[in-house]
């Protein structure tokens, strides 16, 4: 099952292509220190307008807010090294995602992203942020990857693995949400757009659909929605969903008839990812391929693609995406965004309102659903926009 007609589209050969939203060269975080610091950021809070125009309700919330928020950033923008070696980097990210996950007054957190946005941060964070995603990926995708080689044919993936990737745990999460989505798309494939060195996303939702098949998605649903409530804490979270991991199998031999791909228009990632897939034995069920979002040609016989928070330009890939629509082919579209207006957006770009409108009216063959937004109280950071064929 090809994704690439080459008789109707080109494969990009682009070795540090960045068309798919991802810089998933294996990262040298120095490489971009110079051009982030060109523009000056805030070295103190006092430099930050906390009040923008038009009032100051809540003005010490939203003061406290910035000041809780704002050193943190500053020496995150400010760092050379990215990669998972530096203790320092993974607590002052690890700090910033528990920030952003707490819940938070919703005007007074919008007041403060304004400010940090004005003065300069945002762009800057999402730019470390993303960085830091990609040496995170390279890093355990290499360390995952280093058990390939086993002659087992009928195999429970190696789920301890998985679990050291700290964020292993929100892939599930999230995961889970888009596959209750995804299995109500009909039969078909289902094609992450962004997919990266660790395909994370492609697994959970390979995971979920073998436990479907074979009568164990409830129970592993439970356990991770069960989860999702108090104090999180990983050990606990891999001790209660190890057991029932462990119980989903996938054979070499037989892959699931409705495979998964894994797009990345980073030849390195692609290759990467394979060799995270052959060691989890998913081969055949997880597909990593190499491909550029804005040129993919689907499979005959999709029923979903899924498109991620920094697959860019999303207009343009959404845009192939909805050409591809027919009679024959109806799939769901969902593209990843976060939130607006809360602390969220200091991870990624929220997908605008201008770029909804387009992609409605782009096609009178797809019509705008109903989507998803995390309550303030989880500790999903995505969000997910949806767009599906017209009845």
């Amino acid at each position: 099952m090809g994704l690439i007609d080459k008789s109707h589209r080109p494969e990009l050969h682009q070795q540090d292509s960045t068309s798919n939203g991802r810089d998933v060269r294996e990262p040298s975080s120095a490489d971009s220190f110079q051009d982030l610091r060109k523009v000056p950021v805030p070295t103190t809070v006092k430099q930050i307008t906390v009040f923008p125009a038009g009032g100051r309700d809540g003005e010490s919330e939203i003061a406290s807010l910035v000041e809780g928020i704002a050193p943190l950033i500053t020496e995150l923008v400010n760092t050379r090294d990215l990669s998972p070696t530096n203790q320092r980097v993974n607590i002052l990210l690890s700090s910033l995602v528990e920030f952003v996950v707490a819940p938070h007054c919703s005007q007074t957190s919008a007041k403060a992203v304004r400010a940090l946005d004005q003065a300069g941060f945002l762009n800057r964070i999402r730019d470390v942020c993303s960085r830091a995603e990609s040496e995170l990926e390279f890093f355990y995708s290499k360390k995952i990857s280093k058990s390939v080689g086993t002659a087992e044919t009928t195999i429970a993936p190696r789920v301890e693995q998985l679990w050291e990737f700290p964020y292993f745990f929100n892939y599930l999460e999230l995961g889970l949400i888009e596959y209750s989505r995804v299995r109500k798309c009909g039969d078909g494939a289902t094609i992450f757009i962004g997919g990266g060195p660790l395909p994370l996303t492609a697994i959970s939702l390979g995971y979920f659909q073998a436990a479907e098949q074979q009568g164990l998605l409830r129970p592993l649903a439970e356990a991770i929605r069960d989860l999702e409530h108090g104090t999180f804490d990983r050990n606990h979270a891999r001790s209660v969903l190890n057991p029932l991991l462990k119980q989903v199998h996938f054979d070499r031999r037989s892959p699931l008839d409705q495979p998964i791909f894994s797009i990345d228009s980073c030849p390195k990632a692609t290759n990467r990812a394979k060799c995270v897939v052959d060691a989890l034995g998913l081969t055949g069920t997880v597909i990593p391929c190499c491909a550029d979002g804005q040129t993919l040609v689907l499979p005959k016989r999709s029923r979903a693609v899924l498109v991620a928070s920094l697959a860019e330009p999303k207009s343009q890939i959404v845009g192939n995406l909805v050409q591809q629509l027919t009679d024959e082919n109806r799939f769901s579209i969902f593209v990843r965004s976060v939130e607006r207006d809360t602390f969220r957006e200091l991870l990624y770009r929220p997908v605008s309102e201008q770029e909804l409108s387009l992609w409605a009216s782009a096609s009178a063959a797809i019509i705008r659903g109903p989507g998803y937004v995390p309550p303030r109280t989880s500790r999903v950071i995505n969000s997910f926009e949806e767009f599906m064929p017209r009845p």
